[in-house]
């Protein structure tokens, strides 16, 4: 979760407490007889302790003055309302608003561009590039491979930008020295993961896009199934540390029913404990605390393949999926929102989806594997989140570090606090124990280099062949198909390591 950076309370100096004293004795006279005394009063002086700094602050100190001489500052961005934008509205976008428009998100992203035009005397202009996601890319490659100065940033698709960096299109932060990555307005989770040899990463996620909050992956949970079943909703586990797969299997068992009464349990006419389509196995390794790839001490990353931990994770998920009834297939959102399921686990922007349901719903992190686990871990989606992004043909890369980080910084003022307001409120969540939840969601992020991007589709394709067929071929898979997928990898690291 972004959180903004605590600046510790300074002291407030003696010598202040000794002019109160002095401020507080009445007049004296020459004739100490006569003299009256002032008691001390008893009223302990009220001292103010001096205001946290906000974000804003922060950066004004680390950047000093600074005038762009009213310059534009481009940013290349889907249209607004394109792609996935457009499930959340047609004016749905993390760049620019021309004016308030009465909607909390989007004024807040129109005074975070107020307040960084102003700092920094720029203009921030939205490159709109079409409603598809390919059309960003394709707008990206012309321009770059025609040597043109079209932009001084990217906004897109987190799995599009890594593969628009290895065709060598993207300028490395870690070559920005306005650009500072250990900010707290920087989402330290991706740069731990995507930072490759140590010293290059090219995009960036923070309090300056918003849909990487929403990429990552929780359980929504039917209350009503629960309350009729006497099941405590698991609040509680939470916070404790004791919400464990095992836990969670064992409510969604339970949860079975043949409704209908005609011998079988499926999906679309009886009761359920869990549903999910391909990607069950998949995204549920990551709940375990594993992760498809994994990057090596010499900041080189590999496959992560052949630990007994990942290979035990494998066989407890895939023996739960094989013991549901009809777990896996299409539809699941409208299956959930009829009231059927207990257990679907969708990532956090896909509360939106669930406002008309009638049944009320809790949001919980993905279990633990035990309790021995230290943390609560859940897939990212590579494909929901977006990044920022530097073409490799943008002039003067140090200014365009010092707009971003102005802009992040800005963010976490006004952009995160409102986003937070939207998804805490009735809007998305309905209770005050699911607006806890969140925090437990946010906080559990594992960004992985081989979700969602093109060299590790083999990859993935063998733990989706685990929740689409029902059978646990794990370890036969990943031996026939290493290879291939090792050749893809050294392929896709080739690119950086040469640059």
């Amino acid at each position: 979760m972004k959180q903004s950076q605590r600046s510790p309370l300074r002291p407030i100096p003696y010598i202040f407490f000794l002019l109160l004293l002095l401020a507080s004795c009445g007049d004296t006279s020459a004739d100490t007889e006569s003299a009256s005394v002032t008691e001390p009063s008893d009223v302990t002086p009220a001292v103010t302790e001096p205001a946290e700094p906000t974000n804003e602050d922060l950066v004004r100190s680390q950047i000093g003055t600074q005038d762009f001489g009213g310059e534009t500052f481009r940013v290349v961005s889907r249209d607004a309302g394109g792609a996935f934008y457009g499930t959340a509205g047609e004016q749905e976008n993390e760049l620019y608003f021309a004016e308030e428009t009465g909607d909390v998100l989007y004024d807040a992203i129109y005074r975070r561009n107020v307040i960084t035009e102003e700092l920094l005397n720029i203009e921030i202009e939205p490159v709109w590039s079409g409603s598809l996601t390919e059309d960003v890319t394709k707008v990206i490659e012309k321009n770059v491979m025609a040597g043109d100065d079209f932009a001084d940033a990217i906004i897109h698709r987190l799995d599009f930008t890594m593969n628009i960096a290895a065709e060598g299109y993207l300028v490395n932060f870690y070559d920005i020295p306005t650009v500072n990555l250990s900010n707290n307005w920087w989402d330290q989770t991706i740069i731990s993961n995507f930072t490759m040899f140590g010293d290059k990463l090219y995009a960036l996620c923070g309090d300056i896009v918003f849909y990487d909050d929403y990429a990552v992956q929780a359980i929504f949970g039917n209350t009503r199934i629960m309350s009729e079943l006497d099941m405590e909703i698991p609040y509680q586990a939470v916070r404790d540390g004791t919400w464990t797969f095992d836990m969670f299997s064992k409510m969604a068992l339970e949860a079975e029913a043949d409704l209908n009464g005609d011998g079988k349990i499926e999906r679309e006419t009886d009761r359920v404990g869990y549903i999910n389509h391909s990607d069950a196995v998949l995204h549920t390794v990551y709940a375990f605390g594993e992760r498809l790839s994994k990057t090596e001490e010499d900041g080189t990353i590999t496959v992560n393949y052949g630990n007994d931990d990942i290979i035990a994770a494998v066989d407890t998920i895939s023996a739960f999926i094989a013991a549901l009834s009809d777990p896996v297939g299409d539809g699941c959102p409208a299956l959930f929102r009829a009231g059927n399921v207990l257990f679907f686990p969708e990532m956090i922007g896909g509360l939106s989806g669930m406002r008309e349901m009638q049944d009320d719903y809790c949001v919980l992190p993905l279990p633990k594997a035990d309790e021995s686990q230290k943390t609560y871990t859940a897939y990212v989606s590579n494909g929901w989140t977006t990044c920022y992004s530097i073409p490799m043909t943008a002039p003067n890369t140090s200014r365009i570090g010092t707009v971003l980080e102005v802009m992040s910084a800005v963010s976490a003022d006004t952009v995160t606090p409102a986003l937070y307001d939207i998804m805490l409120n009735e809007k998305f969540v309905r209770d005050a124990e699911s607006q806890e939840m969140l925090s437990y969601v946010w906080a559990s992020k594992a960004y992985d280099l081989a979700g969602d991007l093109a060299w590790a589709s083999d990859l993935r394709s063998v733990y989706q062949s685990i929740a689409s067929t029902g059978k646990n071929n794990y370890t036969s898979s990943m031996e026939k198909k290493l290879k291939t997928i090792n050749k893809k990898l050294d392929n896709f690291l080739a690119a950086f390591s040469e640059t």
